[in-house]
């Protein structure tokens, strides 16, 4: 069964033009499910197809369109889904650097006063030799 490209009526499928408005009968206007596959996959080539077959086949057009539609959706709920992933975990490596940044600090800090408690045993060594050779 195919259907008038202008107006939508039931054709006959020998008819020649439609006998509500008088368009010659085309091509049969029905979805195309490799184009809708394609369309699906790649919507810049459903968006351009869609724009091709919206005058001449306008179901076949509104097919197209929507799986078009359908796989710009699914590409962007895919983004979204792996952005929240590698933005968590670049969360998590952010914290971790903050971590052994503060880990490095205390070592360092943890050294300086290692080195100060050595010069303080330092200075009461000789304190101490300094008092034995006076007072002997």
């Amino acid at each position: 069964m195919k259907y008038c490209t202008h107006c939508g009526t039931e054709l006959e499928d020998t008819a020649e033009v439609c006998p509500s408005c008088g368009t010659p009968a085309g091509p049969q206007d029905k979805p195309d499910t490799a184009l809708n596959v394609l369309s699906f996959f790649i919507p810049l080539v459903g968006l351009i197809l869609f724009l091709v077959y919206r005058d001449r086949q306008p179901r076949r057009a509104k097919a197209i369109g929507k799986f078009a539609l359908f796989g710009v959706g699914l590409a962007a709920a895919v983004m979204l889904v792996c952005a929240g992933i590698f933005g968590a975990e670049w969360q998590r490596q952010r914290e971790i650097d903050a971590a052994l940044a503060d880990a490095d600090r205390a070592i360092e800090e943890a050294e300086d006063t290692r080195r100060q408690m050595e010069e303080v045993q330092r200075a009461m060594d000789a304190a101490r030799r300094a008092m034995e050779d006076y007072y002997g």
